[in-house]
């Protein structure tokens, strides 16, 4: 029954991240730049920290966790917010269909298989090896959510054309799309960065928190935040660049997508929050299991904002069947995964 609560956990917080660039979609003022910066230092820094110092004693757990750890936590996160930096160059250098399927593929094969090698903290260290059953068949489940990244990535290519849109990587030259195509699988890999966070050192950051006087269900807040500067840190300063390079550093102009700014980096956080709480209540495999079906629900979360803000209507035959089996594929996947849990006991 823990593992089910587990999986609901993971599955509803993988589905708000998939929804929280929803700003992006509808505001009108503000520019991506801006509201990076605005769901960064807001969302993901400011009101998470508030939170902390109501539930714990912060210099405490700092001591608990010393310096060399905290390093690590943040260099794990450092990964990540350059890998977000890479990714925006990468869209729009390849296009919507070869990012997806290079970058989403590689990220579920590096979050998925690799605590199945490199055996993660706490509970995720008894993870069973890769060659046994439940490793062959998580590897099986990889495989078919990389094939449904395939058919999802096709079907919104074949939604655009039907639209009529032009993707903006018919002007680059062949042998930058080969080199960005290189770096969109770099971006798959580092983006991987903050599910290894909590693969690795989730445990010893928590453990902290309660040592330190937060209570246990709340202790996964920990986890992104003394681990997230180095993330913030990269996103904040490249959004400051590019807003100062395109004079839109009015970051006040617009209250009200201020806080839709503000909104989308406290769903990104909360959800970060359920994968913290929710893949050590999945076991051994929770890890492995819980970054599966993070990226598979975030896909499904995107698909929906895609749908809310009518990047879908009208849209009918091939296109809509194809994001149609892409989306039973994914929870095939995730039934698979689930299901080499109990292989392992």
């Amino acid at each position: 029954m823990q593992f089910l609560i587990g999986l609901f956990v993971v599955a509803l917080g993988s589905l708000i991240s998939g929804t929280s660039p929803w700003p992006y979609k509808i505001c009108k003022v503000y520019k991506m730049e801006q509201l990076m910066f605005i769901s960064q230092l807001v969302g993901m820094f400011i009101v998470p920290w508030i939170i902390m110092f109501f539930i714990c004693d912060v210099r405490e757990a700092y001591d608990q966790i010393g310096f060399i750890n905290l390093v690590i936590c943040n260099l794990f996160s450092l990964v990540f917010g350059v890998a977000n930096i890479i990714a925006i160059n990468c869209l729009y250098k390849v296009g919507f269909v070869m990012f997806s399927v290079l970058e989403g593929g590689t990220a579920v094969i590096i979050s998925t298989l690799i605590p199945l090698i490199f055996k993660g903290s706490g509970v995720f260290k008894n993870a069973p090896d890769i060659t046994s059953y439940s490793g062959l068949l998580s590897i099986i489940a990889v495989l078919i959510m990389v094939i449904s990244i395939i058919l999802m990535s096709v079907a919104g290519s074949m939604r655009d054309k039907d639209m009529g849109k032009v993707e903006a990587k018919d002007h680059v030259p062949i042998a930058q799309k080969r080199f960005w195509r290189f770096m969109c699988i770099v971006a798959g890999v580092m983006c991987t960065g903050l599910l290894l966070l909590n693969t690795y050192y989730g445990s010893l950051l928590k453990d902290a928190a309660v040592s330190a006087g937060c209570y246990e269900n709340f202790s996964s807040l920990s986890i992104w935040t003394f681990g997230m500067f180095g993330c913030i840190f990269i996103n904040v300063l490249y959004s400051i660049v590019l807003m100062i390079k395109n004079n839109t550093y009015k970051i006040f102009s617009n209250m009200k997508e201020f806080y839709s700014g503000a909104i989308s980096g406290v769903q990104y956080i909360f959800y970060l929050f359920l994968v913290g709480l929710g893949t050590p209540m999945m076991g051994a495999l929770g890890a492995s299991i819980g970054n599966g079906v993070s990226l598979s629900g975030s896909a499904i979360g995107k698909q929906i904002i895609g749908f809310l803000c009518g990047e879908w209507k009208g849209v009918k035959g091939r296109p809509v069947k194809l994001l149609v089996l892409s989306i039973v594929f994914l929870f095939v996947s995730i039934i698979l995964l689930s299901l080499s849990s109990y292989v392992n006991k």
